[in-house]
Formats: C-alpha cells, structure tokens, sequence
C-alpha cells in the first residue's frame, strides 16, 4: 500500500490484525408487510362469502392483439377424427398411434389456418412451424408432418375455403345464395315520406284494412270460444271419473258435489255473435258523391299546376 508520503509498504501481519474489518451497514427498508392468515376451511369462507349474482351484465376487455395466436379456434370434424381413426399408421390400430392424437390434429390444423390465413404456405414452413409449436423433431414426426400437411391442404381444396370462419370471405349483398350468410349491412338511407293524398281509392283501401281486421278479430273470438268448450270438455270427463270413483269407493250413500260451476259454464259456451258479412260503410249515394268530390278536388289541383 502506499503511505502518506507515496513510499510503497509491505502490509504485515500485525498492521493486517490492527486493522478492523467493518461491513458497511445496509439501508434497512421498510417494506409493509401484508397480515397473513392460515385459511382452515376455504370451502366455507367460499360459500358464506356473502357474494350475490349482479343482475347486469359484467363487459369483459377487449383481447389484445396476440390473444388470438393462443386461443384455440379450431375444432374438429367429423371429417377429420375418422381420417386419423382410418389411417394406417396413427390410427387406434396403426403402427404409431401415440404419435398423434385427437387434441394433437386439432392444435395442428389451427396453427395451419392461423398461419395461412386466406393464403397458402408451403409444406417447407409447416414444417418449421410444428417444430417450433411443437418442439418436434424431423426424424421422429417428419412422416406425421407431411400426411396432416396433406390432408389439410386437400381438405382446403375440397371446400374451396378456409376451415376458420373468421377468414371466410364476406357474402356479398348481392348474392342470393340462401346458404352463404354474414351479409354486410346495407346503410339506412333516410327516405323523405310522401304526401298522404286523401282521395276516394285512400279511403277504399281504409274501409278494406278495417274489413280485413273486423274478420280477424271474429276468427280470435271464434278461437277463444273453442278453447272454452274444450276446456269445458275436458272438466266434464275429469268430475264424469271421479263421480264413478266415488260410486266404487263410497259407503256413506251421501250424494257427491259436482266441482263445476254450471250458470257460469253456460255463460262461457254461448257462441259469440260474429258478423259473417259486414255491411259497407257507405251507401252507394255516399260513394258516388266521395268520387264526385275526389275528381273535382284532382281537376283543381291540375290546374293550379
């Protein structure tokens, strides 16, 4: 070491024993530390927790952008279980069926979809692909590779489509195609409301439409009251038994009340009083002089024009 003067010295074994060694002393944190409790029955604590079902609707976050990649879409077909149970090699039957399963061809095909999109890759990248997903190896699961790679490129071919329907195309809106759905939305264009003209055709077309629901409202009530003689029905079969039930087992030789109210099961089947025909609204004097009317009201319009 150097001394005060800047001469080189020689530590000695003294001097190193006269020489007190102190570790600097550490910041001590204060770090809060949360009370901790030892839960003896969690089953408990969960069903007296006091939580009671919201009655809105919880709206969870939009997923990020890479949730997808993770997520699985693809689900089996099938199609596709009775290619993996008829093949020669990785069927139940085969020479290496623990080399692919169900939940393995599955996880396959949707990172092929996933990575291909509306596309195509080639068997070259689904082969890095399944290595890197799968952390597979080429001389094990090389032959697997390229039978799913095939199958799934075929299978795309098949149904002139991608398998997820998320890459589908969009249906146009001019395709009448009852079987392709998921059509855009055409944009509401706000139509200006046309002027009611109050003519004697208005007014026919008016006297038609209440016709037409004075005749709908006599169907109902000839509906009600069929409903009511069936119910009616159905009371008299069920006190016609149990009168019969109580003829076998009574030994009193009292008489049994009947449970239906008569006066009021006769108002309920007398039949409504329907119009078969109804009357026109307007003699034919009246409609003469509407039309009169009508035709004056046209030819004044005319000739403002």
């Amino acid at each position: 070491y150097e001394d005060e003067n800047g001469q080189v010295q020689k530590l000695t074994s003294v001097d190193a024993s006269s020489i007190q060694m102190t570790a600097p002393k550490r910041k001590r944190l204060n770090i809060p530390m949360p009370p901790v409790m030892r839960n003896e029955d969690p089953e408990r604590d969960a069903l007296h927790s006091g939580f009671e079902q919201p009655a809105h609707f919880i709206r969870l976050p939009r997923k990020v952008t890479w949730a997808d990649e993770d997520e699985l879409l693809y689900s089996l077909t099938y199609d596709d279980m009775m290619w993996l149970r008829d093949h020669a090699v990785y069927g139940p039957n085969g020479e290496s069926p623990e080399l692919l399963s169900e939940d393995l061809l599955e996880d396959m095909m949707d990172v092929l979809e996933k990575t291909a999109k509306r596309g195509h890759i080639t068997q070259h990248t689904a082969e890095h692909l399944f290595m890197y997903k799968f952390t597979q190896n080429r001389p094990t699961h090389g032959r697997m590779w390229a039978d799913v790679y095939k199958y799934w490129e075929e299978k795309r071919k098949r149904l002139k489509r991608p398998l997820l329907r998320k890459y589908w195309p969009v249906t146009s809106v001019n395709d009448n195609n009852p079987h392709k759905v998921f059509r855009p939305r055409e944009k509401e264009r706000y139509k200006l409301r046309r002027n009611r003209r109050n003519d004697l055709e208005s007014f026919r077309r008016m006297q038609q439409l209440r016709r037409d629901f004075e005749k709908l409202r006599a169907l109902l009530e000839l509906v009600r009251h069929r409903e009511h003689v069936k119910q009616a029905l159905l009371d008299a079969r069920r006190d016609s038994f149990l009168q019969l039930i109580y003829h076998l087992t009574d030994t009193t030789g009292q008489k049994r009340l009947s449970s239906i109210d008569i006066p009021a099961l006769r108002e309920a089947l007398k039949p409504p009083e329907v119009d078969p025909r109804p009357q026109p609204y307007l003699t034919e004097e009246e409609e003469a002089a509407a039309a009169a009317a009508a035709a004056s009201a046209e030819a004044g319009t005319a000739a403002s024009e």
